[in-house]
């Protein structure tokens, strides 16, 4: 119940530092700041992402110079299915990975036990909607 309560709207985003695609550190709340950021959880593998990164792709090519921002976080295991994915759908966002699955430290953090899951921050870093 605690963990549900922290990610309560309203309440501020739970801080973490993941691998981007360079295997660089980055920490979430380095690359807020902008109006609303998108935390995305989503796998190359799922379907239900598949369908819905166009529509993303679209969103932040429309809102990225109004303060719009998309941080994705993956639940793949293999770096090279994830960047290839990454690569050929150009996703110039901020994308990170544990390569650990559903055991990864963020998604446990987040609840997340389904893709795609997102939660829409604020430049604070407080939830403002998931």
């Amino acid at each position: 119940m605690k963990k549900i309560k922290v990610l309560s709207i309203g309440n501020s985003a739970p801080d973490f530092i993941s691998t981007d695609i360079h295997m660089q550190s980055k920490r979430l709340s380095e690359n807020l700041g902008k109006k609303l950021t998108l935390l995305f959880f989503w796998s190359s593998t799922c379907t239900h992402c598949q369908n819905e990164i166009p529509n993303l792709i679209s969103l932040y090519s429309k809102y990225k110079e109004a303060g719009f921002e998309v941080v994705a976080v993956s639940m793949d295991k293999d770096y090279s299915i994830w960047l290839k994915f990454i690569q050929e759908k150009r996703l110039n966002w901020l994308n990170l990975c544990e390569f650990k699955g559903w055991q990864s430290s963020v998604a446990q953090t987040y609840l997340v036990n389904k893709t795609p899951t997102a939660y829409l921050l604020d430049s604070q870093g407080k939830i403002l909607e998931k």
